[in-house]
């Protein structure tokens, strides 16, 4: 959970080819195109409670470098195919990490295709022969 989102508007150039620290997801794409185009999102009941959006809007981030409230996002992941079932949950803050496996006894699957390439097996042989990865070592990531 450390993938950079890329965001620019041609109406707010203050910021153009600044970095932010905010820490945003997918779940903050919907409420940002809404609010770009001015639509309200539309109310409606679930199972009689009211649906919210849990995103948040990233034009306020785009004007200026936030403070508060975007040292905190969410995440799960449920399978990669239909035969590769394995449920997490992540709460990831700036200086934290918790991933919780819900199945953590079951073996974790990992996709054919994807062990047998060659960029897996260099990432695979690096990190058993303890040399760097990147700009860090494996050592120096966990």
């Amino acid at each position: 959970m450390a993938e950079p989102m890329l965001v620019s508007s041609p109406d707010v150039t203050k910021r153009w080819g600044d970095e932010s620290n905010a820490m945003v997801s997918t779940l903050d794409i919907v409420p940002t195109v809404l609010d770009w185009f001015n639509v309200s999102y539309p109310k409606y009941k679930l199972l009689k409670k009211d649906v919210k959006l849990t995103g948040k809007s990233l034009l306020p981030v785009l004007a200026e470098e936030p403070n508060t409230n975007w040292d905190t996002v969410f995440a799960s992941h449920n399978l990669h195919e239909i035969t590769m079932y394995y449920p997490m949950r992540v709460i990831r803050h700036k200086n934290y990490r918790l991933i919780e496996n819900l199945n953590y006894k079951m073996p974790f699957p990992i996709d054919q295709d994807f062990y047998i390439s060659p960029t897996f097996q260099d990432l695979l042989n690096r990190t058993r022969d303890h040399q760097q990865i990147g700009r860090a070592s494996c050592r120096e990531r966990v």
